[in-house]
């Protein structure tokens, strides 16, 4: 490699760092706010009296990450997603291992936490190849923008629990 074109990969690296880091720190809403919330009326003693659904007729309570059982985060995390700390909101292992599968006529998952997340947020059908790709921009845009517990929180308080008990915080 010439000493050009090793300073044009230098100078092409910085550049992306410089934009990732603006992408991270630019304002952004909170990933709770994308998502409507049940009320929750509570006793004078913490005793929950009533849930109300929230307006996409889920049953939603929103639990900050530091209030939610850590062996729930990593149980969770080993079943969906044991990479998820070490990804960047993709496996493209995984994508490989599903692509490889499906063409032999076995269906499998690939998606990630963040891409399961994106998938929600964005409101995207991932049955299509036209699909897929979407998740896929859209989980490395999350990731771009929010951090990993930012996204994990999210995705712990969306993750469907069955019928319209949505998150840890409406199924616990």
């Amino acid at each position: 490699m010439t000493v050009v074109r090793k300073r044009r990969l230098v100078r092409a690296s910085l550049v992306l760092v410089c934009v990732l880091v603006l992408v991270r720190l630019w304002p952004r809403e909170p990933l709770a706010q994308r998502f409507p919330t049940s009320t929750a009326v509570y006793a004078k003693n913490g005793e929950l009296l009533r849930l109300t659904l929230a307006a996409d007729e889920q049953y939603r309570v929103w639990v900050p990450l530091a209030r939610i059982a850590p062996g729930l985060v990593e149980a969770t995390l080993l079943y969906e997603d044991r990479y998820y700390r070490w990804h960047p909101g993709i496996n493209p292992v995984s994508l490989v291992r599903a692509t490889l599968a499906t063409l032999g006529g076995n269906r499998m998952g690939a998606s990630t936490g963040t891409m399961q997340l994106a998938r929600r947020v964005a409101d995207i059908d991932s049955r299509t190849l036209g699909g897929k790709l979407s998740q896929i921009a859209s989980a490395l845009s999350l990731e771009a923008r929010y951090g990993k517990r930012e996204i994990l929180e999210a995705y712990l308080n969306t993750v469907p629990y069955g019928s319209n008990i949505v998150g840890v915080g409406a199924a616990s």
